[in-house]
């Protein structure tokens, strides 16, 4: 699943959840369209807590 956030910079991004077995890989859309994991892997899963409160 995809959801819109705003990074670090203050830019328009998405981030992108996947299970994989039973863990939960978080990325983060740069400015090239590329999917990565992020160093700080926290800041991700707080910006899709985020998300998931406004819905």
């Amino acid at each position: 699943m995809e959801v819109e956030a705003i990074d670090r910079a203050v830019r328009r991004t998405k981030i992108k959840r996947e299970k994989l077995g039973g863990i939960y890989k978080y990325k983060i859309q740069g400015t090239d369209g590329n999917w990565f994991e992020p160093e700080e892997r926290i800041w991700v899963v707080a910006m899709y807590a985020l998300w998931q409160d406004s819905k």
